[in-house]
Formats: C-alpha cells, sequence, structure tokens
C-alpha cells in the first residue's frame, strides 16, 4: 500500500478509537500527543508554539543567501504528507525516454526524505520550549535538525538497539505508516543512497541536537574525503548488519 493510503487509513482508525479526557464544566482536556499530531494551528498553544515544523529554502549553499520560509502549523499526522510533497516539487526534474513517454525524477530519493523527516519528528525532544523541528533546503543539500536528548549515536546508527525519545508518538506514527518502531529507519536510508548512488547522510549529535544531512548526488570525483570515507564505514556496517560479504565489488 503506498505511503498515503497507509497515512490516512492508519489516522482513520487510530482516530475513531481516540477520546478526549473530560475535565468537568464542559471542558476537555487533549494530550500532549493528541495536540502535536492533530493540532489544526499549533502556533495558536503557547506551549506547541516551537513544535510547528520550519521549513527554510536558502538561494544557494550558504545561510547568508536570500531565504524562504514556511512554517507547517498543523501537527505531524496532519501536515508530514504536505511536507513531503514540498520538498519533492523543489527537486522535480522532468525528461523525456524512450517510446515517448515522460519519466519524473527527483535529486534526492523520497524513501530518504520520508524517513529523515520521520525521525526528525519522532525523536525530538517535546519539552525544550525554545527550539523546534527545522528543515534547511540548500542547493546542495537539505539539514534535518531538532533538539533531542541524543539517544543516538551517530557512528551507530545502523545497528544500533532500536529506542525512541516518545514511545508513543513513534507508536501512533507508525500506526498512520511513517515510521516503522524497528529501528531501522536508517538502515533505509543507507540502502536507498547506495542505490541511487548519492552520498551517505552525514549524522551529527551535540549541543541538544541532532543534525541529518542529506547531499544531492555527484560524481565520485567531486566527493571530498570526509565523505568518501563515511560511504565506505555506512557499507561496511551494512554488510556487517546484513551478514553479507564486503568486496571490492559490492563497494
Amino acid at each position: 500500500m503506498p505511503y498515503g493510503q497507509a497515512s490516512v487509513a492508519g489516522f482513520n482508525a487510530f482516530s475513531s478509537k481516540t477520546r478526549l479526557a473530560c475535565s468537568g464544566g464542559g471542558r476537555y482536556r487533549v494530550s500532549i500527543l493528541g495536540m502535536v499530531c492533530f493540532g489544526k494551528d499549533l502556533k495558536s498553544i503557547s506551549s506547541m508554539q516551537r513544535r510547528a515544523v520550519r521549513v527554510v529554502t536558502y538561494a544557494g549553499t550558504s545561510r547568508a543567501t536570500g531565504s524562504h520560509e514556511d512554517i507547517w502549523s498543523k501537527g505531524y499526522a496532519l501536515c508530514f504528507e504536505e511536507i513531503i510533497a514540498s520538498l519533492l516539487r523543489l527537486f522535480r526534474r522532468t525528461g523525456n525516454i524512450s517510446k515517448r513517454h515522460l519519466q519524473q525524477n527527483y535529486a534526492y530519493d523520497e524513501l530518504v526524505l520520508r524517513e529523515c523527516l520521520a525521525n526528525m519528528l519522532i525523536h525530538g525532544d517535546l519539552s525544550v520550549r525554545g527550539a523546534g523541528p527545522l528543515v534547511e533546503v540548500f542547493s546542495d543539500r537539505i539539514e534535518f535538525s531538532n533538539p533531542s536528548r541524543s539517544l543516538l549515536d551517530p557512528d551507530h546508527v545502523i545497528e544500533m538497539i532500536p529506542s525512541a525519545d516518545n514511545e508513543k508518538l513513534a507508536l501512533f506514527m507508525h500506526r498512520i505508516g511513517i515510521g516503522d518502531e524497528r529501528g531501522s529507519g536508517f538502515d533505509k536510508v543507507m540502502e536507498a543512497t547506495e542505490r541511487s548512488h548519492t552520498p551517505s547522510p552525514l549524522v551529527e549529535s551535540e549541543s541538544g541536537f541532532i543534525r541529518v544531512t542529506v547531499s544531492r548526488g555527484q560524481d565520485f570525483a567531486h566527493e571530498d574525503r570526509a565523505s568518501l570515507l563515511r560511504d565506505l564505514y555506512y557499507h561496511a556496517v551494512l554488510a556487517y548488519v546484513n551478514r553479507s560479504p564486503m568486496t571490492n565489488v559490492s563497494l
């Protein structure tokens, strides 16, 4: 089942069983999970204002260049597909192929964008009030960052034991088709980048933040040494985790 259909089906099944807790006087108490997933306007809720997803698009490779900012103030379950669609539109490429068919592809693998966005939302520290989920789009890369208590080790994102900063949020996102709750998200990302011959994502965890940088595809000759070493390392880890041999041919 396609991602979009899975999300809608899971959302309907889950929401039909959800009830609000009555706090008396005709008022209802909505949980943080309910607000962050279903809120129609997170900016209107004082405790949730910074949880709205910000997407900042720059004109070049630097933050000093001109930028445009979009704030997705709806809950994550409501705006996830919209954010993915907007990112894909930014990097849509169209070209002719044989038999006069039209083929549409993108500069980034859709699976990679989905997994990076889902991980950013699921593993964010909801107790932080001064910062929130941020997607920064440059001409050569996309950076996903979020405040986090850092449950992940950047050097062991593939083989680490699955864990979540927000277990209930992770469970719900899994039920609506966003995230797998098995800790295999980065495995999928690394395998997708290998298939598409694009650089492995750069994972950084410091100062209470986690940032994942996804770079556009480029010729092997133009990759820097750090990127090539990261490609080699993650290829070796994937081979180890999948119990498959690593050879010159596979690399």
